[in-house]
């Protein structure tokens, strides 16, 4: 989570206005008679992907789930292994799909480490993770799964949802704006590139 945090989001932010100016104009060149469509796919992908942006959203709903009582949660992520990087200026020590928050975090118990060294990247890792003849750790996964919905289904934990955690912290509504509007011009930018092309 300390590489996250340390992200400078205007430098974000500029970067997908800048890559969805060039993206648009690459798209409308190459696939003119296409460009609404590959659009409307590119604007619901950053829609989703616009969460990202939201840090302080994200980390109020780790912790959340951290306290959460009475209720299993688990993520099984993938991690290419101890394989060291520099990317974009930042060092990467271990390339996973997602961002794992650090081993003193309440939440870090939340999530098992699944090791797939075969894949070239952590998207293929991802999409591989369910597949055994792809994951040599399938069947341990599945198992220590199982093992944990039985625990869970046992329990007679009573449910206790943080009231602390419930509602969104007035900071996280510039976040909201700020992806908004970076979403917004995004749009803009991919309507204006569809009349040219």
């Amino acid at each position: 989570m300390k590489s996250m945090k340390n992200i400078n989001k205007d430098t974000v932010v500029e970067g997908y206005r800048s890559s969805m100016e060039s993206v648009g104009q690459g798209l409308a060149y190459i696939n003119r008679g296409n460009v609404g469509h590959s659009f409307a796919w590119l604007s619901d992908h950053f829609t989703f992907v616009g969460t990202l942006l939201k840090q302080k959203e994200l980390s109020r709903r780790l912790d959340r789930m951290a306290a959460l009582k009475g209720v299993g949660i688990k993520d099984f992520y993938t991690s290419l292994g101890e394989n060291g990087t520099w990317s974009g200026g930042y060092f990467v020590p271990e390339r996973t799909f997602c961002a794992i928050p650090e081993g003193d975090h309440p939440a870090s118990d939340m999530f098992t480490r699944c090791i797939m060294r075969t894949s070239e990247d952590e998207v293929q890792a991802h999409m591989s993770m369910f597949r055994p003849e792809k994951n040599k750790g399938y069947e341990r996964m599945t198992d220590e799964a199982a093992q944990l919905v039985k625990k869970w289904f046992l329990s007679e934990e009573d449910v206790f949802d943080d009231p602390k955690f419930r509602e969104p912290a007035p900071e996280e509504a510039a976040e909201d704006n700020t992806v908004k509007e970076t979403l917004e011009a995004g749009e803009k930018g991919a309507e204006e590139a569809q009349k040219k092309g």
